[in-house]
């Protein structure tokens, strides 16, 4: 669905609403993103076109969101969020996202450089099983997984990712024992603050 009202004289612009659905290797291709493998988008929203180019806002949900980074093998995702694009920058200022069995909230930014997109992140989650955290990046479960650690983490998280670069990224969270502990392995609790590096190799840093 599209309707909206044009001009041509003394320039071209206008305004318009939508709502559209499709899938999301498409859109990703348009904006070049690379890393969305597969996924279903649910779009809508109002826009202006004029002097200063394109500029949309609205609300969007991505169901079964799947995506292709170096290192790290998220699983499907479920993103609803409002959303704003303005000068070759996506604005997404309330997402909610859900995957492995839990839940996290924040905003990002994808900026579209003339060299390579940068993904900007900030969420807060809770009640991230780390054994189901360790299978998205299975170099880290080579290296602590012989310790079988087993916990439930809450905290902060803040990324960067310079397509096709390494993600770089900040931690600050929470560590509780599992309610219902495990038979065999290493029981966490605590807190702990540092960064994540993750490109061909993972480098985890501890402060």
């Amino acid at each position: 669905h599209l309707a909206g009202a044009f001009h041509w004289t003394p320039r071209l612009a206008g305004n318009f609403e939508f709502r559209t659905s499709g899938g999301l290797e498409a859109l990703a291709r348009a904006l070049r993103t690379t890393p969305v493998e597969s996924g279903h988008l649910f779009m809508d929203g109002k826009g202006t076109y004029g002097s200063h180019g394109l500029s949309v806002s609205g609300r969007m949900r991505a169901r079964e969101l799947r995506l292709k980074t170096p290192g790290i093998n998220s699983g499907a995702m479920n993103i609803t969020s409002d959303y704003k694009w303005a000068e070759n920058r996506l604005r997404i200022p309330n997402f909610t996202l859900s995957a492995l069995k839990a839940r996290a909230q924040g905003s990002a930014t994808v900026t579209l450089a003339k060299a390579r997109p940068v993904v900007s992140l900030h969420s807060r989650f809770k009640e991230l099983n780390l054994s189901t955290l360790m299978k998205i990046v299975p170099q880290a479960k080579h290296t602590v997984g012989i310790f079988h650690p087993h916990a439930v983490i809450s905290g902060t998280l803040d990324a960067v990712w310079r397509q096709p670069s390494r993600v770089q990224s900040r931690f600050d969270v929470q560590f509780n024992p599992p309610s219902e502990p495990a038979p065999s392995g290493l029981s966490l609790s605590g807190h702990a603050q540092g960064s994540i590096d993750v490109g061909r190799e993972t480098l985890l840093t501890l402060q």
